[in-house]
């Protein structure tokens, strides 16, 4: 859909005409869903879940297999609601996946989130990668050592004081 130069600026003064309201709130719409896209893509959420160190071993103990809510808790030192608490935030930065079975949670590792932080540890490789390369050529180039010539000029204009 083509909006007018008008719905993309927020600025305009609504008068009384209903077409000046409608592309404020087309404007207003078209920027909600904009940052709404830009935060749901990047994988900061899943980083900043991840900073949580009982977060990375849950994370660490569903990468060899599903496991169930009671499991995962048998393994720290902190309550079921805590637990869940982690398991939530995980699940809301689309690491983790659960499915019901009966009355347990069985969670799993979400493959979609885990491979965009890939994609965007991807890109963050191919940035360095081509800046190390031209680093080690730098560093490979042979270092001209300073000519005997200046060495023993220099000799000389201190000799003569």
């Amino acid at each position: 859909m083509q909006y007018p130069a008008s719905a993309m600026d927020c600025r305009v003064k609504p008068g009384n005409d209903e077409r000046e309201w409608l592309s404020i709130l087309r404007c207003h719409y078209f920027r909600y869903c904009l940052i709404k896209q830009t935060l749901h893509n990047i994988p900061m959420q899943s980083f900043t879940a991840l900073a949580d160190p009982t977060r990375r071993q849950i994370v660490e103990m569903l990468a060899a297999g599903e496991l169930t809510s009671g499991e995962i808790g048998r393994q720290f030192e902190v309550s079921a609601p805590a637990i869940s608490q982690h398991l939530k935030v995980l699940k809301e930065a689309r690491l983790v996946t659960a499915r019901v079975d009966g009355q347990r949670r069985i969670y799993a590792l979400d493959a979609a989130g885990i491979g965009e932080i890939d994609a965007w540890l991807q890109h963050i490789r191919r940035f360095w990668h081509g800046r190390l390369d031209e680093l080690e050529r730098q560093l490979r180039v042979p270092v001209k050592a300073p000519s005997r010539q200046k060495t023993a000029k220099s000799k000389r204009k201190g000799g003569k004081r």
